[in-house]
């Protein structure tokens, strides 16, 4: 089988069999191994080669649905994570997000109280974050299907030079944005506004009862999108 390798300035050299299924990461001499940075780099296109959808973001759930945080580096994703967490919220993911899309609904899989179990919950809302020095006030719009879709490339995984990894991610991308209600969600420097997002988004999730979970969307990657 083929191989592909993950191009980086500086860290392991990490290659991908063309299947997801084997990775070879060649550690550099004198550097210390760092477990989890190398999990983070791997996850995502060894899933995307198998055709398994992973969103880079953080995400929370309550009333029986997830909402997801997205964004770049630095925007609040995993603080704002951490402060509705400490109001009741349970962490679903807090930097990669897994989506097993279906006919009707998106799902992502949540540990239960004991965090020995995973339970399906229906992803129910996508939040791209972003910060404006200049913004007075938090403003929280819904964005169409087109937007969210380009707003989940444009925040995805994009180092990995494999055809087969960008299509499957460019098809899942596109299936969760049709899928899945978004919103731009702008937010003025400082932590009060992070607050108050909280209630912006506990306001989505008290009102929106999940959809029933159908049949897995098995031809997710069979067509192009009709962009």
């Amino acid at each position: 089988p083929a191989w592909h390798s993950l191009p980086l300035s500086s860290g392991p050299s990490i290659s991908f069999r063309e299947d997801g299924c084997v990775v070879l990461i060649i550690e550099h001499e004198k550097r210390i191994l760092d477990t989890a940075a190398e999990v983070r780099q791997v996850v995502p296109f060894a899933a995307a080669l198998q055709g398994i959808i992973i969103v880079h973001g953080s995400a929370v759930c309550l009333n029986d649905g997830v909402a997801a945080f997205i964004g770049a580096s630095g925007v609040g994703k995993s603080t704002l994570r951490k402060i509705m967490s400490k109001k009741g919220f349970v962490t679903a993911a807090d930097d990669l997000l897994l989506c097993q899309i279906y006919v009707n609904d998106v799902t992502v899989p949540v540990p239960d109280s004991t965090r020995t179990k995973l339970t399906d919950l229906p992803l129910i809302a996508m939040y791209f974050l972003s910060r404006d020095e200049n913004q007075k006030e938090l403003d929280c719009e819904q964005i169409s299907k087109r937007d969210s879709f380009l707003s989940l490339l444009r925040h995805g995984f994009g180092e990995l030079h494999a055809e087969k990894a960008w299509r499957n991610l460019f098809l899942g991308y596109y299936e969760i944005a049709q899928r899945v209600p978004a919103f731009r969600l702008r937010l003025p420097n400082g932590m009060d506004h992070l607050n108050l997002a909280t209630e912006t988004i506990k306001g989505h999730l008290s009102a929106r009862k999940p959809a029933k979970q159908g049949q897995v969307f098995t031809q997710r990657f069979s067509k192009e999108p009709d962009l």
